[in-house]
C-alpha cells in the first residue's frame, strides 16, 4: 500500500515492473556495484531517484540488505521519500552562502572605525603621558591591545568568510599562553563580577586553532 502511494500506480502494474520502470538513472554497472557492496557489507544505504505518478522524479533514500534464504541470495530492502530533508539542505546552503557572504561584508567593514579607535587611544595616551600614573597608563593598554585583538579576530573571520567552512589549521601553541590573554580580555567581566579564579596543574602544548581555542576558553571561563 505504502509503494501504491508512493508511486501513484495500481498495485497490479508495480507487481510487473523492473528497476529501470521506476529509476531514471538506473544502469546495470552500478546494479552490479551494488550487489557487490551488499554481499561484502551485507547492508548499505544509498540515495537514488524515482519515477512518480505524471512523471515527477523524487530523491529517495534506499536501505539494501543481503541475506541468503533456503540456498538462495537475496536481496531486499526498503526505501523513503526524502524530497523534504532536500529541501532544507537546499536552504541550508543558501543560508550557509548568506552567512559567510554576511560574515565578510560585517568583519570588512568593522575593521575601519576599530583603526580608528584604537588611533585615537593612542594619540590621547601620548597627548596625556605626562599626567598617566601606571595604572592609567595600564588601562590604556589594555584598551588598545584590545582594539588589536578584536582586528585580528576580524581578520580571522575574513579569511573564513574567504574560505569557507574550512576554519584556521591547528598549529601547536602553549595552552597556558592562550589561557593568559583569555584572561585579560575577561578582566574587565572578572572585575564586575568579583570572582576569583585559581590556576593549577601542568599547562601542555597543544594542535588547535588559536582564534578557536581562544574563543572555546574565553566562552567557558565567561559563563562560569
Amino acid at each position: 500500500e505504502a509503494a501504491v502511494k508512493h508511486y501513484g500506480a495500481t498495485r497490479e502494474d508495480i507487481l510487473t515492473w523492473r528497476i529501470p520502470d521506476w529509476d531514471p538513472n538506473f544502469n546495470y554497472e552500478m546494479l552490479a556495484q551494488h550487489v557487490e557492496e551488499i554481499k561484502k557489507l551485507k547492508n548499505l544505504t544509498i540515495e537514488s531517484l524515482h519515477r512518480v505518478k505524471g512523471g515527477s522524479i523524487v530523491p529517495v533514500e534506499i536501505s539494501l540488505n543481503y541475506v541468503i534464504y533456503k540456498g538462495r541470495h537475496c536481496h531486499f530492502g526498503y526505501f523513503k521519500n526524502i524530497s523534504e530533508r532536500k529541501e532544507f539542505e537546499e536552504e541550508l546552503k543558501r543560508s550557509n552562502t548568506d552567512l559567510e557572504q554576511f560574515s565578510y561584508a560585517v568583519s570588512h567593514d568593522m575593521r575601519q572605525p576599530l583603526r580608528m579607535i584604537s588611533s585615537y587611544l593612542q594619540l590621547i595616551e601620548m597627548s596625556l603621558a605626562g599626567q598617566l600614573d601606571s595604572e592609567k597608563r595600564d588601562y590604556f593598554n589594555f584598551a588598545i591591545d584590545g582594539a588589536k585583538r578584536i582586528d585580528q579576530m576580524l581578520v580571522a573571520l575574513l579569511e573564513y568568510s574567504r574560505v569557507g567552512r574550512m576554519g584556521e589549521p591547528p598549529a601547536w601553541i602553549e595552552s597556558r599562553a592562550v589561557l593568559d590573554e583569555a584572561l585579560q580580555f575577561l578582566q574587565p567581566a572578572i572585575a564586575e563580577a568579583q570572582a576569583k579564579l585559581n590556576i593549577t596543574g601542568e599547562w601542555p602544548r597543544i594542535l588547535v586553532s588559536y582564534d578557536e581555542i581562544l574563543r572555546l576558553l574565553q566562552n567557558l571561563i565567561g559563563n562560569a
